[in-house]
């Protein structure tokens, strides 16, 4: 996982969630709980690890919108919609989406099918976190 941030929004990717297209919905794994991920070069990087519940509040108050780079003049569906399903599962944060007909949306439908994706991102800022120090 890779980490950027800008302003008060933090963004990770994850290699692993590449965006799949099926009957022209698009879906993949936004984060994955409980897997260390190094963030930063040593000797002062960190290890991260989301945990299993981290955006269920998110999930339930949010009105969460999926974009094309994190570009909001981008977005691609949207949880208020209903084009956009989030759902905790075991393994980490899971979204399904049903992309608005536009040309950029359309753009991103070819690149999945492509496999010119090579993983998923997303932006959070951290309400609650702990830290361990350890060797």
């Amino acid at each position: 996982m890779a980490r950027n941030k800008r302003g008060g929004i933090e963004y990770r990717y994850e290699r692993s969630g590449a965006p799949k297209l099926e009957d022209g919905s698009l879906s993949g794994r936004a984060a994955p709980f409980n897997k260390q991920a190094m963030i930063g070069k040593k000797p002062w990087g960190f290890r991260e690890q989301i945990s299993s519940g981290a955006f269920s509040k998110s999930i339930k108050d949010g009105d969460i919108v999926l974009l094309d780079n994190h570009d909001s003049a981008r977005p691609i569906s949207r949880q208020s919609a209903g084009t956009l399903k989030l759902a905790e599962t075991k393994g980490g944060l899971d979204w399904d989406a049903v992309p608005a007909n536009t040309t950029y949306a359309n753009d991103v439908r070819e690149n999945a099918a492509a496999g010119n994706y090579g993983g998923c991102s997303f932006g959070f800022e951290v309400v609650r976190d702990s830290w361990h120090y350890n060797d």
